[in-house]
Parts: C-alpha cells; sequence; structure tokens
C-alpha cells in the first residue's frame, strides 16, 4: 500500500460532487483502517486512512451544507 493511494482519494474527494462517492470513499478508507491494524500494519497506514475518513467526512458536511436546511424542520418559522 502505497503513498499513490492516498494520493489518488485525496483527488477523488476533491473531485467528488455525489454524496454516494464520497461516502463509498470514507467507508474504504476506514474498513482499510480497521485491516492495517488487525494486520499489525505500521501506524502511520492507519494514520493516512482516518485522515482520509475525516476529509471525506468533512466533503460530505460541504455536500449537505447546501441540501439541508438548518435547525428543526418539523418546527414552524418564527
Amino acid at each position: 500500500m502505497g503513498l499513490t493511494y492516498f494520493n489518488r482519494a485525496r483527488a477523488a474527494l476533491a473531485k467528488a460532487i455525489d454524496l454516494d462517492e464520497v461516502k463509498e470513499i470514507r467507508d474504504k478508507a476506514e474498513a482499510l483502517r480497521i485491516y492495517a491494524r488487525q494486520a499489525g500494519e505500521a501506524a502511520e497506514i492507519e494514520r493516512q486512512c482516518a485522515e482520509i475518513r475525516l476529509r471525506a467526512e468533512r466533503r460530505i458536511g460541504e455536500l449537505l451544507a447546501g441540501t439541508v436546511r438548518p435547525g428543526n424542520p418539523n418546527c414552524p418559522p418564527r
């Protein structure tokens, strides 16, 4: 597992405009992080996987910011 995977994941996140695409990247990064921990891989690989997951979660927030209204949608406006 080389640095190229992480560079490709970062580039894919930067280009992603679909929520499902970003979720898939996040899920793969988390699965890879868990696998690396179980396999006894270097802590650096775990850290990089966690970083990709966090970047994906931030990207999900960015994508949702344009579609979700803040507050409780069930409450009437004041």
